[in-house]
């Protein structure tokens, strides 16, 4: 049922609904916007009074509309915060599952808190999930009750959560690409500007002091230091560069490339002897930045193996790649840089060459090859292996085992029986996700149990584990016990040493089977006694006219026992008076056909002569395959027995009827007195004890579900004033709350002037629902489509020909959807290498596993309509629709991960590597100080506290980007205070004008606050551009800083000269600076902190005209 439609719907179908959503997601406007008029359509479609699409903390228990259909004025506005135990969503969040209340007093609702706080009597909640984690809910409420959601509205609910849902991950992602872009793009400043700019500066002032001084010999230490920083830093500036840009290999002489190099080194280390040894020409297709790393080894050997040390260097062909081996005789590598050479994993590196082995290893394994370093008192040797060309296949066998193991997965996983595998001790070390049903306990919780726990315990444990462990055990029944309590009967199998020490028990839940067979078998004990009890004689005859069947009222009423007549032909006794054997063989034929005859009227004779009048009724017999396979007949003696007619014309059609199952009920109107007779197999459908339907057309009517009520009765209308059959197809509602869907038939019949309608009520719940799934698959698959947050491309599986493609895959293509479909799917990707992507995309989909790189080693990219390449993987999955067999295709940009990679890894190189050399340089440093006094030493102090700043900055947006841990209440006063002690403030005073409490992660807030704090001291002198001579004195001496409450944050404002206003909005970008000392990284640090916490942050004028920073949204801890 679709729910009306109000205050100027724009549809009021489901197509057209979601037509007009699709359409709001398209346009090209802000989220909120976007927000807004898709609750509104759906506030309209399910005719609620408003929508909301909320934001939930759960620890906190805080909910907060973020975007709402309801007037500011009104009682649910935007921005309106609430307790999460006042509303219906926290039932919404806890189940992760639709939510819908329809009359909520009603529904036992009334006592619970949000119907007394907000007297809400409809809700339908939709939870919302981003990045794996709950985000909120969709809602729509209502202050009436209404008629209860139907799947329509639902689904039509759910695909506008999940289109705000890709929404928020679209906005999110975004964020995350720039910061990730801004932040990559301040590191190659620093190391490419600040970094080397500053240690020149204090190479320099060195230099002039050492001149200054008669050169002393730790000068020479302190210079040494500080060249090896700066070859650090272009070391760091290379790394960038080949990490950040797209080579491509070139075919290249080897040997004479390693000879060149080779002669390069020969001139840095005049002393040393380096050859290089090679039988033949030998040439490989490499990158350009492979001299770079062979250059790196062949240094690293000179520069470690002494003045007078021998190195050699020989390259050598062997299948399919190049060989080149380093000797030398010296103390050899030690055991971090061998780790960097094997692995390229994060060491602490202690000198300038670490960072230069890091960018060998990264060189090589990015051609796909190995350095295999091996170190002794001798000298080092390491062999760098490099393929001729990218490796063209994945090994055969490591395929095949791959395979089988994927195989055995998904058949133990997807199975339809029970799995468990047992280790020699009859512990369960594996199972599947059938197997809690049968062991009544979750599949996880059952690693680890024993086995025997399952079992009675008048169960033979010993011996059964015995014949399975030993030898195995074909099909066989028994009795476990769940841990639920429940008693199920399993057929069971075992296999024995499927692995050594493990052995395979496979199950089946029987009991609703026996249950139905003992059914079944009384069923038939049950007709079996209606047979040889029955007042009418029952005959069966097979497709031969074989006697089969032959009661005791046949033998009474015909004359010949049963002994006499079974397996004879009906055709060869004398029942057929003289000129009706040809009636007979006729009638015969067509019933064999199919046809059925009730009621015939024939005249027979019986073994002693007497003619009788008989009405004989007959229905096929039918095989396991549907064919008839003989005749039973219904036969009534009319000539003695007139007045007992209609007593046994209805006793042969409840029996007819009732043959077709025990899932068929029979039912009887008698038009004129309105009595409706259900036999026992109806009072089960309704789920009603024998004997308590009341009788009647309108308890009958009742129980249909009232959507489908007028239908039957049209039906059965109909069927009366036709006087032709009757059958419809509807659902009811059964005693017990139970919804089933039915297919009742019927006919109108006419005895002794009483009109009657004589039926059949059979349960085709499991088709129907069965016919429903299908339609709602095709139909989900349709609307769910443009709803993925992925691109998705759907192609014909036996064409390659591309069907549909979603919104995300028009972005991703930057090509209309339109431009796309009828393409085939390798034509998305770069032309030359077409034929690779269609293998990459086959292995995908019969592998079923996500595929990154093409059967050659290089990347899986897309080619975009400007021509450009984007880096992706793809996830490929086969489905089965009524059109038949399509192909999904989900990609993946794999862009941001790439960069996210790269940045951690640099960032970890200036976490090691700097810092190392900058303590070495500030300790001689400090021994100069105590040695000399010299106008040259605090410029240098100052450029090393400026290099650990910009470490420390560069560090904290790296590492911690905009997460928080976890979150405590925390006296705002407090922290304050802590943190003013461990900021240099110079002559600056703090206020502190708050009690309140917070929830914040500790940690980062403390960043916060700091960093602001510093940048009040540092920004507030009077003079504001510190000259050269007074780098260290940032501190105004009258500046005073004040932290104090506002309505939903706090503040921390200062008496400095401030912030332009034309400048304001530009401050927490990324190298913002009002000074040349500034790194531009602390208050885009504090931004990160306070956005991560979920607040808003911005900067204004304080009451003294200085600055002032605004925090708002922030979480206030309960008392």
């Amino acid at each position: 049922m679709t729910a009306p439609v109000t205050d100027g719907a724009t549809t009021a179908t489901p197509k057209a609904a979601r037509k007009e959503l699709y359409e709001i997601f398209r346009e090209d406007t802000p989220f909120e916007q976007k927000a807004r008029e898709a609750l509104e359509l759906g506030r309209q479609y399910l005719g609620v009074d408003n929508g909301h699409l909320t934001r939930i903390d759960q620890e906190t228990d805080h909910w907060e509309a973020i975007v709402s259909t309801d007037s500011s004025d009104g009682r649910f506005p935007t921005g309106l915060e609430l307790d999460l135990g006042t509303t219906y969503c926290r039932r919404t969040i806890e189940t992760n599952a639709q939510h819908t209340l329809h009359d909520a007093p009603n529904q036992g609702w009334e006592d619970d808190p949000a119907f007394e706080a907000h007297g809400l009597a409809c809700y339908h909640g939709t939870s919302l999930v981003l990045d794996d984690e709950p985000y909120g809910t969709v809602c729509f409420v209502g202050e009436d009750p209404r008629d209860p959601f139907s799947d329509d509205e639902s689904m039509f609910a759910e695909l506008i959560a999940r289109n705000l849902e890709r929404e928020l991950e679209r906005e999110h992602h975004e964020a995350q690409l720039t910061r990730q872009t801004n932040l990559a793009t301040v590191l190659n400043r620093v190391l490419r500007h600040n970094l080397k700019n500053d240690m020149s500066v204090i190479r320099g002032y060195t230099q002039l002091m050492s001149d200054e001084l008669g050169a002393p010999s730790y000068s020479k230490t302190t210079l040494d230091n500080i060249d090896n920083l700066l070859d650090l830093s272009e070391k760091a500036r290379e790394l960038n560069r080949f990490v950040n840009t797209d080579f491509e290999r070139t075919p290249t002489e080897i040997t004479e490339l390693v000879e060149d190099l080779a002669q390069t080194v020969r001139a840095n280390y005049p002393d040393v002897s380096i050859t290089v040894e090679y039988d033949d020409d030998i040439t490989a297709a490499v990158l350009p930045s492979l001299d770079r790393a062979l250059t790196e080894l062949i240094d690293n050997a000179a520069k470690h193996g002494g003045d007078t040390a021998i190195v050699t260097v020989t390259v050598a062909s062997v299948p399919n790649a190049v060989e080149i081996r380093i000797v030398d005789d010296g103390p050899g590598l030690d055991d971090e840089e061998a780790e960097v050479l094997k692995t390229g994993s994060e060491t602490p590196l202690v000198h300038g060459s670490g960072l230069g082995l890091w960018l060998a290893h990264w060189i090589v394994s990015s051609h796909g090859g190995s350095i295999d370093a091996t170190s002794s008192d001798d000298g080092t040797s390491m062999t760098v292996s490099v393929p001729r060309k990218p490796t063209a296949n994945v090994d055969e066998e490591l395929t095949k085992l791959t395979q089988a193991r994927d195989q055995y997965q998904a058949a133990f996983e997807g199975a339809y029986d029970a799995m468990i595998i047992v280790n020699d001790d009859a512990q369960i070390i594996d199972a599947n996700s059938k197997a809690s049903q049968i062991y009544g306990m979750d599949e996880q919780e059952l690693l680890g149990q024993p086995l025997a726990r399952f079992f009675p315990d008048d169960f033979d444990f010993d011996a059964f584990w015995r014949q399975s462990h030993e030898q195995g055990t074909d099909l066989n029944t028994m009795m476990l016990l769940g841990a639920d309590g429940v008693e199920r009967t399993v057929e069971y199998s075992a296999a024995n040493k499927i692995v050594p020490g493990q052995t395979l028990l496979v199950s089946r839940n029987v009991t609703d089977r026996l249950e139905r067979e003992q059914a079944l078998q009384e069923t038939t004990q049950q007709l079996d006694a209606v047979f040889d009890a029955s007042p009418d004689p029952i005959i069966a005859v097979d497709i031969d006219g074989s006697i089969q069947l032959w009661n005791d009222s046949a033998e009474s009423l015909f004359g010949y026992s049963q002994g006499e007549v079974k397996g004879q032909q009906i055709q060869g006794l004398d029942l057929f008076p003289a000129g009706t054997e040809s009636d007979f063989q006729a009638r015969f034929e067509r019933a064999l056909d199919g046809e059925v005859f009730e009621n015939l009227e024939v005249e027979q004779r019986s073994r002693d002569g007497k003619l009788i009048d008989l009405s004989i009724s007959t229905a096929p017999l039918r095989d396991e395959m549907g064919e008839v396979s003989g005749i039973m007949a219904v036969v009534t003696d009319i000539t003695e027995r007139k007045e007992r007619e209609r007593g046994l014309r209805e006793t042969k059609q409840r029996l007819d009827l009732a043959l077709q199952g025990s899932d068929t009920g029979v039912w009887d109107w008698n038009m004129d007195t309105d009595d409706l007779y259900w036999d026992e197999t109806m009072e089960r459908l309704f789920a009603l004890e024998p004997g308590t339907f009341e009788g009647t057309l309108d308890a009958f009517i009742r129980r249909i579900h009232p959507a489908d009520r007028s239908h039957v009765e049209t039906a059965i209308q109909e069927s009366i004033e036709s006087e032709e059959g009757y059958e419809a197809t509807f659902r009811i509602q059964r005693d017990d709350g139970e919804q089933r869907w039915m297919n009742g038939r019927g006919e109108v019949c006419f005895n002794d002037g009483c009109e009657r309608l004589i039926g059949v009520l059979t349960d085709v719940t499991q088709r129907k629902e069965h016919e429903l799934a299908v339609e709602s698959a095709t139909e989900r698959y349709e609307s769910l489509l443009d709803a993925a947050p992925d691109p998705v491309f759907v192609a014909d599986t036996e064409t390659g020909e591309i069907l549909e493609a979603n919104e995300a895959a028009e972005t991703l293509t930057g090509e209309p959807k339109e431009h796309l479909i009828g393409r085939h799917h390798s034509t998305i990707h770069p032309t030359g290498d077409a034929e690779l992507h269609r293998e990459a995309f086959t292995r995908a989909k019969e592998e079923r596993t996500t595929v990154q790189a093409l059967s050659d080693g290089s990347q899986l990219e897309m080619e975009t309509a400007d021509g450009g390449t984007i880096p992706i993987e793809i996830s490929v999955n086969t489905v089965s629709l009524p059109d038949g067999d399509v192909t999904f295709g989900i990609f993946r940009d794999l862009e941001l991960a790439q960069k996210k990679e790269r940045l951690e890894a640099v960032a970890s190189i200036l976490s090691h590597d700097l810092r190392n050399p900058l303590n070495v340089a500030q300790g001689r440093l400090d021994l100069l100080k105590e040695e000399y006094q010299s106008e040259h030493i605090a410029p240098i102090e100052n450029a090393h506290d400026r290099i650990e700043v910009l470490i420390e900055d560069v560090l904290t947006l790296a590492r911690n980007g905009d997460t928080v841990g976890e979150t405590e209440p925390l006296l705002l006063s407090d922290l304050v205070e802590s943190c003013w002690r461990t900021v240099d403030t110079a002559d600056a005073s703090l206020v502190v004008e708050t009690e309140r409490t917070i929830q914040a992660d500790k940690s980062r807030l403390r960043q916060l606050v700091e960093n602001v704090f510093r940048n009040s001291v540092e920004h507030s002198s009077t003079s504001n551009r510190p000259q050269a001579d007074d780098a260290i004195d940032h501190g105004g001496d009258d500046v005073t800083i004040t932290v104090g409450d506002l309505d939903d944050g706090f503040y921390i404002g200062d008496n400095g000269p401030g912030f332009p206003a034309d400048e304001r909005d530009r401050v927490f970008e990324f190298g913002y600076s009002t000074t040349t000392e500034g790194t531009g990284l602390g208050l885009a640090i504090v931004q990160e902190i306070a956005e991560a916490h979920g607040w808003d942050i911005s900067v204004t004028e304080s009451d003294s005209g200085g600055a002032r920073f605004e925090m708002t949204g922030v979480a206030v801890a309960a008392e």
